[in-house]
């Protein structure tokens, strides 16, 4: 066995001798005693103060506190990001929708489409929790423009009917060379479009209106057959039935015309005005009226508007008031004025007019009744008719607004203008321009390009607030809104 070192004292400071090697070894059993002696005290002393289990005094864990959970920006513009901040004491954090991790203080942003509640969960390791809501509010539109499926061929100039499962009809048009014969029908649950019935017996310029019963009614428009250089206009009808999707013959108007309006009215009779008409080999605009009655599926003649007109360029626009009234306004001559169609007594009569010409018209009704009129052709002239006064009011001008353009009412009362931007004017380049304008302030806003230059396209309202562009002089379609993050 190994010795401990000896202890000695070469100066004799100590005063004593050098103990013997026997008391030496005496003293280190001693040594060894003692300390295992103490050691045995005090594990003994440990045992006791803990009673025998050291986690049975341990104090329970202080429950969860949340001192904030908030949401910001909020409200959100749909499809865009909001940012949660929680702070909370004594727990772990986790929020749903997606964020299992949410230390306090941390900042998690979140992508938000419609009105959403968002819960955080704090919970400690003895099963105790806590919660807190925030709501997260959606006010605004959802914005940017997203790829979809495209159509079969180019068309613009064509007609795009809202069907009443959320479809969208698209008929006629004009393509680059020719006309589209066939008729296409898109379906926003899987962004395609399919073709549908036979060849159509209109090429451009004609009117598609849903009736009450959700059929289609399509009236008029071009023939393809020319003389002397002159299109020759229908006077033939369709119905387009989607729950089969197939066509079937109307009535014959009194009239054959193209460009023309057609509107439908409340009684479920939809009023048929003006347009492109034919005389001696050549067209004219017509100032001549009809109705269309579902019941006995018939047209017949009611009173003839105060002036001719026609749309072939202008925007020639009809619209249903909320007085149950049409107004319309336009025609290619760029007249300033306007008037209005009574169906209780089947008469027009003359109205205020526009503070200036116009071509490329648009007209939306708002949401509060009136009506936003705006055109070129060197800016987009803006003016608000009031139906309580009769009345147009000047609201200024968009530089950048030139050429044809289209005019959708969102969801949240600001209209979406597409098109008819400088990029690409008004003689045949189009434009990928768009704009959103807020009637609340007269302002009128970028909100991003389309994603391909169009000009006389069309532009649909879905039933979920997001809005189809199709056409426009391509084989393409594109749709604004968001897309799930």
């Amino acid at each position: 066995m190994q010795q401990l070192p000896e202890l000695t004292d070469p100066s004799g400071a100590w005063g004593a001798p050098a103990p013997s090697i026997a008391n030496r070894n005496g003293t280190q059993a001693f040594q060894r005693i003692y300390f295992q002696l103490g050691s045995a005290v005090m594990l003994a002393l440990g045992v006791a103060c803990s009673g025998g289990n050291t986690d049975s005094g341990s104090p329970p864990p202080e429950a969860p506190i949340i001192q904030s959970f908030s949401a910001s920006p909020n409200p959100i513009t749909a499809g865009r990001q909001t940012t949660l901040n929680g702070v909370y004491y004594n727990g772990k954090g986790s929020v749903d929708h997606g964020l299992t991790y949410f230390p306090s203080g941390y900042y998690g942003a979140v992508y938000v489409k419609q009105d959403t509640i968002f819960t955080l969960t704090v919970a400690n390791d003895a099963g105790a929790n806590a919660t807190a809501n925030t709501t997260v509010h959606v006010t605004l539109p959802p914005v940017g423009f997203h790829p979809t499926g495209n159509p079969g061929v180019d068309r613009s100039k064509h007609t795009a009917t809202l069907l009443a499962d959320g479809k969208v009809l698209l008929v006629g048009g004009s393509r680059l060379f020719g006309y589209p014969s066939n008729c296409e029908v898109y379906d926003p649950t899987v962004g395609t479009f399919k073709t549908v019935g036979p060849s159509m017996p209109m090429t451009s310029g004609q009117t598609a209106t849903r009736l009450q019963n959700g059929k289609v009614l399509l009236a008029g428009g071009g023939s393809g057959v020319a003389i002397d250089g002159v299109e020759l206009p229908l006077a033939s009808t369709l119905t387009f039935d989607p729950t089969s999707a197939t066509f079937s013959g109307g009535p014959v108007m009194g009239t054959a015309r193209a460009y023309h309006s057609a509107t439908l009215l409340p009684n479920g009779q939809v009023l048929i005005a003006g347009g492109l008409g034919l005389f001696n080999s050549n067209t004219i605009p017509l100032s001549s009226a009809e109705l269309y009655d579902p019941v006995t599926n018939t047209c017949k003649p009611t009173g003839s508007m105060v002036n001719v007109r026609s749309g072939f360029n202008s925007g020639y626009t009809a619209m249903l008031l909320a007085n149950g009234k049409v107004l319309i306004i336009g025609d290619d001559r760029g007249t300033t004025s306007a008037e209005l169609y009574d169906p209780t007594t089947g008469t027009f009569t003359s109205t205020g007019s526009t503070t200036a010409s116009r071509l490329y018209l648009s007209a939306t009704v708002l949401k509060d009744g009136k009506v936003l009129v705006v055109g070129g052709p060197s800016t987009a002239i803006v003016d608000l008719y009031d139906p309580a006064t009769g009345s147009f009011t000047p609201k200024g001008s968009f530089d950048e607004m030139v050429g044809p353009h289209t005019a959708t009412l969102l969801l949240d009362g600001t209209v979406l203008f597409a098109g008819g931007g400088r990029d690409g004017g008004y003689y045949g380049g189009g434009s990928a321009y768009a704009w959103r304008y807020d009637p609340t302030d007269n302002s009128i806003r970028d909100t991003g390009s389309m994603m391909t230059p169009r000009q006389y396209q069309s532009a649909t309202l879905l039933p979920d607030g997001k809005v189809l562009i199709a056409g426009g002089q391509v084989a393409s379609a594109e749709v604004y809104g968001f897309t799930t993050p």
